[in-house]
């Protein structure tokens, strides 16, 4: 009896244990509020990234120096990985400043600075 009491407890610490990760990160992602438009800070070319999509998936649209590119972009943890149309994936680290800016450390950009660009157009949430 005491062995299923003990196995109970612990069901039940590790169900409270998910719930406030799935919590943190909620409010994480919430905090973070990835789709959107992120600018290069401090540039001397124009680096623009445009997140759209849930929180944590959805489109992107990356235009740098004149080029373009699409794809599928998803967070796994701190990782943001972009999977250009008809390209392979690459990962990138994200960190997030908490000032509406964002760090993203990867293949082709080492420690870039992105600012969100703030417009007068309001994102209405599609109702279910």
């Amino acid at each position: 009896m005491t062995l299923l009491a003990v196995a109970a407890g612990v069901a039940l610490l590790a169900v409270f244990l998910i719930r406030g990760a799935r919590a943190n990160r909620r409010e994480w992602l919430n905090a973070l509020s990835l789709p959107g438009t992120w600018v290069l800070r401090d540039a001397e070319s124009l680096s623009i990234l445009s997140f759209g999509g849930s929180l944590d998936e959805g489109r992107y649209t990356w235009r740098e120096d004149g080029g373009e590119e699409e794809g599928e972009w998803r967070l796994h943890g701190h990782t943001l990985r972009m999977t250009p149309d008809g390209g392979e994936a690459a990962d990138y680290e994200l960190r997030s400043f908490g000032d509406n800016s964002i760090g993203i450390d990867g293949p082709g950009h080492k420690q870039c600075v992105y600012l969100r660009r703030r417009d007068n157009v309001v994102q209405l949430r599609q109702g279910s």
